[in-house]
């Protein structure tokens, strides 16, 4: 996912990313490979993310205590107007 979104970045803009949502699908990694990923999503300059179920719950506790205030809860039916973010 970072490879992805890293080409996005590179072939599309020279600012960071605003937002990253969805399933991360991070949920069969052990805790030192989630924290490997966590730390090239900041290196992207990801400034919001919002995980969903498959990001698994470890990952997701990750990213929370991370990102704290620029981590948003994501669920069915859920809307996130970016402008007021």
């Amino acid at each position: 996912m970072c490879t992805y979104w890293n080409k996005q970045k590179n072939d599309k803009t020279d600012s960071d990313i605003f937002l990253v949502m969805g399933g991360f699908h991070l949920n069969r990694l052990n805790e030192n490979r989630i924290n490997a990923i966590v730390s090239k999503v900041q290196e992207l300059g990801v400034k919001y993310v919002a995980p969903s179920h498959c990001t698994g719950n470890q990952a997701i506790h990750i990213l929370k205590s991370i990102y704290n205030s620029f981590f948003i809860k994501l669920g069915v039916g859920k809307t996130i107007d970016i402008n007021n973010l």
